[in-house]
């Protein structure tokens, strides 16, 4: 991994900062406890592009010991639960960090960002798909290629008898997300006027 630039390391300082100090304003408003801030399990960092997004993931992830399961170039559902289901199902039911860098497609439209609420919802904690998409695991678990072979069986996996679709459990995954917008940009279905890091 390349060294970080004098430019990036004024974003990852001043994020710090940021990150400081909003946690001294909760904790003064709640009487000071260090209790009552809560770290919430999944991360959605968004800035413009170039600004050291990925090189500031991918440092805290090998400072702190983790190897995170990255998902790039995502643009569709359908093309995110394929990967998502393989993660999941490689892990075995143990915990795991899935990394998924410029992911603004997932949140560009209302059947995108319904799912996508279900696979961050902390309670809900689930992809649900449920498309027709019963062919497609069929070919896959079909195919002479073995990754797509087990591509498919991982979503078959999660596929109710008799169901067109998958239900994909995400309680044992911790997610970061990145993107170069803002959930509330105009073109995000986000929520408007509340940011997102869940």
């Amino acid at each position: 991994m390349k060294p970080f630039t004098d430019w990036q390391k004024s974003f990852i300082e001043h994020g710090e900062l940021m990150t400081k100090r909003l946690k001294d304003i909760v904790q003064a408003a709640l009487g000071g406890s260090e209790l009552a801030v809560e770290v919430k399990r999944h991360t959605y960092i968004y800035s413009p592009p170039g600004a050291g997004k990925t090189f500031t993931v991918a440092s805290a992830a090998m400072a702190a010991g983790v190897t995170p399961l990255e998902i790039r170039g995502t643009a569709s559902i359908p093309g995110f639960a394929r990967k998502l289901a393989y993660a999941v199902y490689k892990a075995q039911g143990k915990e795991i960090v899935v990394w998924v860098d410029d992911c603004d497609m997932l949140f560009t439209d209302e059947q995108s960002l319904n799912v996508m609420k279900g696979v961050l919802d902390e309670e809900v904690s689930v992809l649900s798909w449920n498309k027709n998409i019963a062919a497609q695991i069929n070919r896959d678990v079909a195919s002479s290629d073995p990754h797509t072979q087990e591509i498919g069986l991982a979503m078959k996996s999660f596929q109710e008898p008799g169901s067109p679709g998958v239900d994909i459990p995400t309680n044992n995954v911790r997610f970061i997300v990145t993107s170069n917008k803002d959930l509330c940009e105009p073109g995000m279905v986000g929520l408007p006027g509340k940011a997102v890091s869940k």
